[in-house]
């Protein structure tokens, strides 16, 4: 219904979602999501899991709209899960040629957070490096050699699920957002981590991400503005 929704000439026009005429457009965001050009837009949730989960449909296609809005440039626009239909259907139909998708897997579980806090304390985890070559334990280094190459000015930490105990937590994707944040070589990275309302996701972001680097929280949702670290050797992990 939705991708037939989708073929609609309203669909194809290209302005601001939160004036778009397309169905699928989303316009429940506060005005800076829709005001800034998105150099990175990742659509990992809602999390689709069943029939009856909310799905993907619309946040795919306004992460397009978006990115086809702005003035100059380009947006990276990441869809997880490709593996499942709406995923796949969808950007490929609403993101078009130009797509670039990865499986990333999380090898470490919710209840592995105390450990995991107390891996990232050592000094190790303070030196800021590309996350590739990294002695952190927490690091992730499975993920193509562009998404490490790239001075990213925004990243959004919202996978995996960290629903519960045994299911894959947040914790390496966190730290490794932050060191990604700090090895860059000049100007700031906004970095944006959802669901800190939960346990992992807040002490896990006030500890790597720094609370000194603490722009904003809306509701569920929390803005960390962190400068490159590169080329001030001196500058502390945290402020």
């Amino acid at each position: 219904m939705l991708m037939e929704t989708g073929q609609a000439e309203d669909c194809k026009v290209v302005s601001d979602p939160r004036f778009s005429k397309c169905q699928l457009s989303l316009k429940g965001f506060p005005s800076d999501v829709y005001d800034i050009e998105w150099d990175l837009i990742m659509v990992d949730a809602p999390t689709g899991y069943h029939d009856e989960a909310p799905g993907r449909m619309t946040a795919i296609y306004t992460a397009g709209l978006m990115a086809r809005n702005r003035e100059n440039g380009e947006t990276d626009v990441f869809v997880h899960d490709v593996d499942r239909a709406v995923e796949d259907k969808f950007s490929k139909a609403f993101l078009c040629e130009g797509l670039e998708s990865y499986h990333v897997s999380y090898d470490t579980k919710v209840h592995q957070a105390d450990g995991l806090m107390e891996t990232g304390q050592a000094e190790d985890c303070k030196v800021v490096s590309d996350p590739r070559f990294s002695k952190c334990q927490l690091s992730l280094k499975g993920f193509p050699s562009d998404v490490y190459d790239i001075e990213w000015d925004l990243i959004m930490v919202d996978e995996p699920t960290g629903y519960h105990d045994e299911a894959p937590g947040r914790m390496r994707a966190i730290y490794t957002a932050g060191l990604m944040a700090r090895n860059r070589e000049n100007g700031e990275t906004d970095v944006f981590v959802h669901d800190v309302d939960r346990v992992v996701e807040d002490k896990f972001s006030k500890a790597f991400l720094c609370e000194g680097y603490l722009t904003e929280q809306e509701g569920r949702l929390r803005h960390f503005t962190i400068p490159g670290h590169r080329t001030r050797l001196g500058r502390p992990f945290c402020p």
